[in-house]
């Protein structure tokens, strides 16, 4: 079956039922969302990259939003993590999305910020 262009969104902050939502639907789908509850989590961001070798997308919805330096500096501290997508919030205003901008095109130009 060919995957579809969906993500399933992984609404919780326990990795073991995670890995079953992961795996049960790894081979039909594009990716997978982690929020900000399951990337605090205990183990949380350790088993997002294991994910990451699932062979789908990850899309961290993380809504960051501070002021420019902090944002430029929590983008660069993913690095390890890789995500393929990030949501940020305009609201931060212009400065704070052109760093943003600065740290994915630093860290990874693969990223896709939202």
């Amino acid at each position: 079956m060919k995957k579809q262009p969906i993500f399933v969104a992984v609404d919780t902050n326990n990795i073991k039922r995670a890995t079953q939502i992961v795996n049960a639907t790894n081979k039909y789908i594009y990716g997978v969302k982690f929020g900000l509850e399951f990337f605090c989590s205990k183990g949380g961001r350790d088993a997002i990259k294991k994910f990451k070798n699932k062979n789908v997308k990850i899309f961290l919805d993380l809504k960051l939003k501070d002021i420019p330096n902090t944002v430029y500096k929590a983008i660069k501290s993913l690095k390890d993590v890789s995500p393929d997508y990030l949501t940020i919030h305009a609201s931060g205003g212009l400065e704070m999305m052109k760093a943003a901008k600065k740290a994915q095109s630093e860290t990874n130009k693969k990223l896709t910020v939202i």
